[in-house]
């Protein structure tokens, strides 16, 4: 999780319908946000995520009645889903999504 991964980030709005779409694109914790886009320009407070997922290749977000999927190899979506837990327990104890 310390490197920048490259992935592909579909947001979803709270109809099911796509907001946002963006295709090989650098992912990357910078603080406590969640950075993604060219040239990083999309920031994801993680203290406004409220569930953290894998699910398959995907590591999946719950924000606010969205939806954030992000495509990624198989352990790598896992091995990101455990370190954002981590970072947003350590940032919020007692507040783990």
């Amino acid at each position: 999780m310390n490197a920048d991964s490259m992935a592909t980030i579909t947001l979803y709005d709270r109809s099911g319908r796509i907001a946002e779409r963006h295709d090989d694109v650098p992912l990357a914790i910078r603080g406590s946000e969640l950075v993604f886009g060219a040239p990083m320009r999309r920031r994801i407070p993680l203290l406004e995520v409220e569930s953290i997922s894998s699910e398959g290749d995907d590591l999946v977000l719950s924000i606010d009645d969205h939806r954030l999927e992000v495509m990624l190899g198989d352990v790598e979506a896992e091995t990101w889903a455990d370190g954002l837990r981590s970072l947003v327990d350590a940032l919020a104890p007692g507040v783990s999504p």
